[in-house]
């Protein structure tokens, strides 16, 4: 595991947590800064980066992928997917690049969007699900950050990780010529297990509200997580869980604790709960058809 704090243009925009067993982010964590209401909302994908820290290379900023050079099949910069997936692994694969940390999530200039498109950011996702439920939950976010956390000093801070599956990935097939007991030469196809496909996608939301300038907006913080399973459908069963409670199955604990001055304690960014459960029956109630939700999505908030 490798931390990297990703770098583009001499700037850190997020943090990641890399596998380089799988060659699959863990979890990527920043802010959420989304872009005004009817704002065109460009995607940038003209460009795509790697790690140079994985490449041997030490540090500084991501390197923007050459397909002619960075790929396994040239000798000179095999090298650079030795810990890290390459564009090349992802081409004719069958899955999406699909992104933890959202171009829609990082909409204060081109730069942070471009950011977001390093392969240390990126994990095969179904496209069907990644065009699907994935990228109508990321909007949903996106309009609630801007209607429920946008009083002064309110902060959004996300954390959008994956689950490893245990034996699908994405192969690498090439052929060896080699001599057999005979004498006689025959070619054998030798497969590598290159990328893996991630079981689920998950996200963890927290609106901040503990350095709000209004004291009565101190207290109407709210955060949850949810989950879903990348399989290759537009529709996809999504489930909701306290942050907190989510994040310990994960073995992560991210969100910091908050004592005020009054004494008021908040845990790994659990304000408000009864907001919380208010801002979850919004998203999925002004959510239709895509995705698919519980029958009580606030279930878990309310035991």
């Amino acid at each position: 595991m490798v931390y990297i704090c990703q770098q583009y243009k001499n700037k850190y925009f997020y943090a990641t947590l890399y596998d380089t067993k799988n060659r699959i982010p863990v979890y990527s964590a920043g802010q959420i800064f989304p872009p005004a209401k009817h704002k065109d909302d460009h995607r940038l994908d003209d460009k795509f980066f790697i790690e140079p820290e994985l490449a041997q290379k030490g540090g500084g900023n991501m390197i923007e992928v050459d397909n002619r050079l960075h790929n396994l099949d040239n000798v000179h910069s095999a090298k650079f997917g030795q810990l890290q997936a390459l564009d090349t692994d992802y081409k004719d694969s069958g899955y999406d690049r699909g992104h933890l940390n959202a171009q829609i999530f990082n909409t204060k200039n081109d730069n942070s969007r471009y950011a977001t498109n390093t392969l240390t950011n990126i994990a095969p996702q179904w496209g069907p699900f990644n065009q699907g439920t994935w990228n109508i939950m990321e909007n949903g976010l996106v309009d609630t950050v801007r209607d429920k956390c946008n009083f002064p000093g309110a902060k959004s801070y996300v954390v959008i990780g994956v689950q490893p599956s245990k034996n699908k990935f994405i192969t690498r097939t090439t052929e060896k010529i080699i001599t057999t007991s005979r004498g006689k030469q025959k070619t054998k196809k030798e497969y590598e297990n290159r990328v893996n496909v991630p079981d689920v996608y998950w996200t963890a939301i927290c609106c901040d509200t503990s350095t709000a300038t209004d004291c009565n907006h101190k207290k109407m913080g709210w955060s949850f997580a949810y989950e879903a399973d990348n399989i290759n459908k537009r529709s996809v069963m999504v489930s909701f869980y306290p942050v907190q409670q989510f994040l310990t199955n994960q073995y992560l604990k991210i969100f910091a604790d908050y004592t005020g001055s009054d004494g008021y304690t908040v845990k790994g960014c659990e304000f408000n709960r009864k907001n919380t459960i208010g801002i979850i029956k919004h998203i999925t109630n002004s959510i239709k058809k895509v995705p698919i939700f519980e029958e009580n999505p606030t279930e878990r908030f309310e035991t």
